[in-house]
């Protein structure tokens, strides 16, 4: 499979890289699980370490200062 960037990939690395934090939200359908895999993917290759998460308690469970983590809840 391959995977063609688009504009929406593009923002949310933008705004990622600008304030660490982004939420996808939108109706059924538009490609939001997509869009975070992908980002998921795109920051993991960038050495990030991926934490998938429940709540916000365990975000705080896994923060290290010495990881450059990527969180999804």
């Amino acid at each position: 499979m391959l995977f063609r960037s688009t504009d929406n990939h593009e923002k949310a690395i933008k705004k990622l890289d600008k304030s660490n934090i982004i939420i996808i939200a939108g109706n059924p359908g538009i490609g939001k699980t997509t869009l975070a895999e992908n980002l998921s993917l795109y920051y993991m290759a960038q050495d990030f370490k991926l934490y998938d998460i429940d709540n916000i308690n365990d975000a705080f469970s896994v923060f290290n200062k010495e990881e450059k983590p990527f969180v999804v809840a």
